[in-house]
C-alpha cells in the first residue's frame, strides 16, 4: 500500500504514481481521489500482489490511530497552512498528516521532498526508512507548471522505490493528461 498526503499536489501525485506503477503491476487508485477501495478489497478485486495507491487527506489520517496502521510506503508532498478551520493550528494539521508514517514498521519507507525544510524534522520521527526525493532529471510532461514537475518527481520516487525503471516512468508520465477540472487549455486567442 502506497499512501500520499500533503497540503497540495496529492491528487495529481497519486494519479501519476498509479500510472507509473501500472507499467509493471496491477495497480488500484483510490482514497480521497475518488472512491473507497474497500468494496474492491471485499469482493476480491484487489489481489495480494497488487499495488494500492491511496490519496489520504488530513481528515482521513485523523482516524489512523484508531486502527494503528500506516501504509508501507508513505509520501508527503508538502505542508502549508490548510484546513485550519478544522485543525485549529498548523501543528495540529501537521500532527494529523504525520499519521501517514506514525505506525510504519522499520522496513517501511517515508518519502519526503529534499528541498522542504518544514518537513525535514519529520525524518527524525519516522520509525521506518526515510528517502528524500527531488532534483532528478526533469520529465517531459503534458501537464503545465513547475508544481507538476514536483508532483512527477514525487511519483517517480515511489516508482523508483518499488523497482520501476526510469524509461517506464518517462513513458507513463508523458502519457499522463492530468486530472479533470485542473489546469487545462480552454482556448487560445
Amino acid at each position: 500500500i502506497v499512501g500520499i498526503t500533503g497540503s497540495v499536489g496529492k491528487s495529481t501525485t497519486a494519479a501519476m504514481a498509479a500510472a507509473i506503477l501500472a507499467t509493471a503491476r496491477r495497480t488500484h487508485l483510490g482514497g480521497n481521489i475518488g472512491r473507497s477501495l474497500l468494496t474492491d478489497l471485499a469482493d476480491g478485486s484487489i489481489g495480494p500482489r497488487d499495488v494500492v495507491v491511496l490519496e489520504l487527506s488530513s481528515f482521513q489520517l485523523e482516524w489512523t490511530p484508531v486502527v494503528g496502521l500506516s501504509p508501507s510506503v508513505a509520501l508527503v508532498t508538502n505542508l502549508v497552512p490548510n484546513h485550519l478551520d478544522r485543525h485549529g493550528t498548523l501543528e495540529a494539521y501537521g500532527a494529523a498528516k504525520k499519521n501517514i508514517f506514525r505506525y510504519q514498521a522499520p522496513e517501511d519507507a517515508l518519502l519526503l521532498p529534499a528541498a522542504d525544510a518544514t518537513l525535514a524534522p519529520w525524518a527524525d520521527e519516522a520509525p521506518g526508512r526515510v528517502r528524500l526525493f527531488g532534483g532528478d532529471e526533469p520529465f517531459a510532461l503534458r501537464v503545465p507548471g513547475p508544481h507538476n514537475q514536483r508532483n512527477a518527481q514525487a511519483a517517480w520516487a515511489i516508482g523508483k522505490l518499488l523497482g520501476i525503471g526510469r524509461a517506464d516512468a518517462e513513458r507513463a508520465l508523458a502519457a499522463f493528461e492530468g486530472l479533470p477540472n485542473r489546469l487545462a487549455l480552454v482556448a487560445e486567442r
